[in-house]
This record gives structure tokens, C-alpha cells and sequence, in this order.
């Protein structure tokens, strides 16, 4: 009987792990975050002091001059009506890659709200677009990663509050 009791005791506490693993893995998926190259710290990235017409600095990459990775700031669309949109770019001599996740507060967190990624050479400018209905405000996020090959990469990010016309 005693060895019987002692089983039972280890698969309840065999479950036990399995279950808050597989809790914790869902409940930190659904926090907004940009892609990381495997075994990345802190990006090597600077401000630079020239700003662009969003009125936010870019960030240097690899402390390199010219190039630089900058997110715009989220706004309802100029071409297509009832959508919200953010533009973000990176600007480097070199193969450039983008991806931008856009997001909306909620009441109960973060909520994404669109994304788009791009790869080119010299320049490469992502968007990502959400649904937006008259009237509707909400504070708008964006988070972008910015590579420029054999050079560096940095992280940027934007955010402002609207109501939707």
C-alpha cells in the first residue's frame, strides 16, 4: 500500500509541473513582442539626433552612419478609409530587413492589430494595417525590428492615441 501511495504522489506531482508549464508558455505568448535573433542581449543601437518628418529620432544601427531603422507613428489611412496604419524602415547600404507588429490597448491587454515585414536592398518599408471604426479610440502600438546585414541590428517603436473618423 505504501508504494502505491507513493506513486500516486509523484504523477500528481509529475501533472502538477506539466500543467503550470503549459500554462505559463500560453499566458507569455500573448504579450507583444518583436523577433530576436537567437541569443541576442540588448541591441547595440544609438539615437540619432536628425529626426524625420514623424518627428521621431531613428536608432542607428551598429553604430554605423546612415544607417538607421525608425517606426512611424501609428495613423488612421490616407488611402484606404477605415484603417489604421504605421510605416517603419530600415536604411542601410546593405541587405535591410523590416517587420513591424502593430497593436491596440484593450481593456484586458494588448491586442494585435496588424503586421508586415520586407526585405530589400539600400531601403526596405514595411506597413501594417488594422480595421478602424468611426469613432472608435484606442491607443495604437508599434513594434519593429530592423537588421541590416553584416552591420547590426536595433529595435523601434511608436505609439499615440486617436479616435477613428
Amino acid at each position: 500500500m505504501p508504494v502505491r501511495a507513493a506513486r500516486t504522489s509523484v504523477l500528481i506531482a509529475v501533472l502538477a509541473v506539466l500543467f503550470s508549464l503549459f500554462l505559463g508558455v500560453f499566458s507569455a505568448s500573448a504579450q507583444p513582442r518583436s523577433p530576436r535573433p537567437a541569443g541576442s542581449g540588448a541591441p547595440s543601437s544609438q539615437t540619432v539626433t536628425a529626426t524625420k518628418p514623424s518627428g521621431v529620432a531613428p536608432r542607428l544601427i551598429g553604430g554605423v552612419s546612415g544607417c538607421y531603422g525608425q517606426t512611424d507613428q501609428p495613423h488612421p489611412s490616407s488611402h484606404v478609409n477605415g484603417t489604421v496604419n504605421v510605416v517603419a524602415r530600415t536604411v542601410c547600404p546593405a541587405a535591410d530587413y523590416v517587420s513591424v507588429n502593430q497593436y491596440r490597448s484593450r481593456w484586458y491587454g494588448w491586442q494585435g492589430w496588424g503586421s508586415g515585414s520586407n526585405a530589400a536592398y539600400g531601403r526596405a518599408t514595411a506597413n501594417a494595417a488594422g480595421g478602424c471604426s468611426s469613432g472608435d479610440t484606442y491607443t495604437y502600438l508599434a513594434e519593429s525590428y530592423h537588421e541590416a546585414s553584416g552591420v547590426g541590428y536595433a529595435y523601434t517603436s511608436n505609439s499615440r492615441r486617436f479616435t477613428c473618423t
